[in-house]
């Protein structure tokens, strides 16, 4: 490893290494110590620094970080090395076998959906987007496995590393769909024609789950009405832990009186969506619902919000779930046990996998004015934020934490899936998340409209770091890295406003950030002489064809 100061506090590092096939590759990476570069605006974290403390000039208002050698150069072997636990060495056998397995849940989820029940085919339960986006990607993964193992698309991992397919499909998940000057052209014209939507968010939160349902450990930051924290319950936990978005909206209207007066469903009506997951296992999926009976004691969701009434709201509907399912649950042990006096695990709680907690989120601790709800006047209200004044009758004080201090206390060592919508002030969040971030998060998504930057020096640091990043939309994901968007038209402050950014770590993840480029727009225009056409094969607009899923057809 070399490491050289280029100026400032700046370091250049290179770190060289042989590859497989003989040659040498050199890994190398700017970073500033006392300052990242990614989190803009502050002096507050470094990621690098081994202790923190201002200037002893007392003239200074200026901080300055303290770093030895020996842990600088430590940090930066991890951090170029991507050092982990849980990271994966994408070899031959690793990346062939990813594919596989995706492509096994892949045609269960299908067939299921082949012989679904009518009823199930709805906006809230499987929609046609999410069927539409299905048969996509298993054509995608099939082309792949044709290209990688022949005709058969049976994957074998003989003599592997050299077959120029593979090779391929290695370089692809290790740095993501690259596009040519032609594509980014072409996704720039059609952000003319579909827009990047704030509410588009729940089905790509499916594929997600389609892609990782290893997952177990979320944090919803700016939880409301905790309509996408019961989500993730929902779809990571599985339906026998007896929630969903659409039944926490449910037992929020049959309150007396109901406990939401402002959108009660939510703003994008997600507290109607009843979170039916793409994949589950054959055995364990209801074939007229669609539910997955399954309970996974081991998922954590933190749902965190500065509102206290929203907090002590949700609290008491966990608990009430959670003795619902405890009372239905020794209902049927004391039927099926016949007076046994054998111990028999009551199974997990909602209440033991699912915290909503009253804090607001920024990057520093200590304490906020926050929006004061009240039941009746204001009860859900999705404008909550953090103000500038003393406490009033509108206002509360409330205790304020980073997401990376709050992993710390909680004893939460890796984070999964981090979902940030903080009015306005998700770069701040994102700041005070920096060291999950640097740790590698699987998916971080925020919402990037007014208040809120994402600039192309953001989109090369995170992707530097492992990151592809895309926005939302109801046809398919705009994606900023690879070069499919120019740098022009990421910070153009016409273009601020990108509704939500959903970002997967590539090391962590390669599956799901794999499944978000086939279905970003690059991808699907590759069919398509141009982005008209391809705006014609509009996926959400597209009806039910029957037999499904044989009849569709893929976009262009």
């Amino acid at each position: 490893m070399i490491i050289e100061k280029d100026f400032g506090n700046t370091y250049h590092i290179e770190q060289s290494y042989h590859n497989n096939g003989g040659s040498v590759n050199v890994k190398s990476v700017n970073v500033t110590v006392g300052h990242s570069k990614f989190w803009e605006d502050s002096t507050k974290v470094d990621n690098y620094s081994v202790k923190y403390h201002k200037n002893s000039n007392s003239n200074s208002n200026s901080s300055e970080s303290v770093i030895s050698e020996e842990k600088f150069i430590d940090k930066s072997e991890k951090f170029l090395n991507h050092e982990s636990d849980n990271d994966l060495k994408l070899d031959a056998e690793t990346v062939l076998r990813l594919i596989s397995s995706l492509n096994g849940r892949l045609l269960q989820s299908l067939a299921w959906a082949s012989n679904i029940n009518p009823k199930v085919l709805s906006w809230d339960r499987l929609s046609n987007s999410d069927a539409h986006m299905m048969n996509i990607l298993a054509k995608y993964v099939r082309k792949i496995m044709i290209e990688t193992s022949g005709q058969s698309g049976v994957a074998s991992t003989t003599s592997t590393d050299h077959n120029q397919s593979v090779m391929k499909l290695r370089k692809l998940m290790s740095d993501g769909y690259q596009c040519s000057s032609y594509q980014a052209e072409q996704q720039t014209l059609l952000k003319k024609k579909i827009t990047m939507d704030i509410c588009s968010e729940v089905e790509w939160y499916k594929v997600i789950q389609l892609a990782w349902p290893e997952a177990t450990t979320f944090v919803d930051v700016g939880a409301n009405k905790g309509y996408l924290g019961s989500l993730f319950v929902a779809l990571w936990g599985g339906g026998g832990l007896g929630i969903s978005p659409a039944k926490l909206y449910e037992l929020a209207m049959k309150s007396n009186p109901p406990l939401w007066v402002k959108n009660p469903a939510g703003y994008c009506s997600d507290g109607k969506n009843h979170a039916i997951p793409l994949y589950c296992h054959a055995s364990l999926r209801n074939q007229e619902t669609g539910y997955c009976n399954d309970a996974r004691e081991h998922v954590k969701v933190f749902s965190l919000d500065g509102s206290s009434h929203l907090a002590s709201t949700l609290t008491r509907l966990i608990s009430s779930v959670s003795s619902s399912i405890s009372s239905s649950i020794s209902s049927s042990i004391s039927s099926s046990s016949s007076g046994s006096s054998s111990s028999i695990s009551k199974g997990p709680t909602l209440g033991g996998i699912w915290q909503y907690q009253n804090y607001a989120v920024s990057d520093e601790n200590g304490k906020a004015i926050f929006t004061k709800q009240e039941g009746s006047r204001n009860g859900g209200f999705e404008g909550g934020h953090m103000h500038n004044k003393v406490v009033d009758a509108t206002t509360e004080e409330v205790d304020m934490t980073t997401v990376d201090d709050f992993l710390q206390k909680n004893g939460v060592k890796r984070l999964d899936v981090l979902k940030i919508d903080a009015q306005g002030e998700d770069n701040k969040v994102i700041h005070g998340a920096s060291e999950a971030i640097r740790d590698a998060i699987g998916v971080f998504t925020f919402e990037s409209t007014k208040g809120v930057h994402f600039t192309s020096s953001m989109v090369k640091e995170l992707d530097d770091i492992g990151y592809s990043c895309y926005s939302t939309s109801r046809a398919g994901l705009y994606k900023y890295n690879g070069g499919c968007m120019t740098d022009q038209f990421i910070d153009d402050p016409r273009n601020w406003e990108k509704g939500n950014v959903f970002c997967a770590s590539r090391h962590r993840v390669p599956l799901v950030a794999f499944a978000f480029d086939a279905l970003s727009f690059p991808s699907l225009l590759e069919n398509s002489k141009n982005a008209e056409d391809y705006h014609k094969g509009f996926i959400n607009v597209k009806k039910f064809c029957s037999p499904f899923p044989s009849c569709v057809k893929e976009e262009n």
